[in-house]
C-alpha cells in the first residue's frame, strides 16, 4: 500500500495487552511499566451508543504499532472486545477515523 508517507506494509497484530503480573519482566508493575507489551498501549474509551450490546470495560488497552492505519488499530480493539471490525466508530482528537484514512505514528 502506498500513501502520502509512501510504501506501507502493515506491523503484524500485536496480543492483547496481558494483566499484571507481568511474564516478560517481574519489575513490570501497573505503576512502573517497564517491559515492551505494558509500556506501548493506547487507552481507548468506549462509548456504546445505539442500543448496541458491550458489557465490557469503558476504558481498554491495546497495543500500538508503529506507523499504522487506522484499519489495523480497528482490528485490535476488535480483538480486545470482540466487537465486529466495522460495529463501532472511532474518534481520534476529536474528529472521526475511519479505516481507510492515513496512518498513526503509535
Amino acid at each position: 500500500i502506498r500513501d502520502a508517507y509512501g510504501e506501507y506494509t502493515p506491523s503484524p497484530p500485536e496480543p492483547v495487552v496481558p494483566p499484571f503480573p507481568c511474564i516478560v519482566n517481574p519489575a513490570c508493575t501497573a505503576e512502573k511499566t517497564l517491559c515492551h507489551c505494558h509500556s506501548n498501549i493506547l487507552f481507548v474509551r468506549l462509548m456504546v451508543a445505539g442500543g448496541r450490546e458491550y458489557d465490557g470495560p469503558n476504558v481498554i488497552k491495546i497495543p500500538y504499532g508503529r506507523w499504522e492505519n487506522w484499519q489495523w488499530y480497528a482490528d485490535r480493539i476488535s480483538d480486545a472486545t470482540g466487537l465486529e471490525p466495522g460495529s463501532f466508530r472511532m474518534i481520534f482528537a476529536g474528529c472521526e477515523r475511519r479505516p481507510g484514512d492515513g496512518r498513526h505514528s503509535g
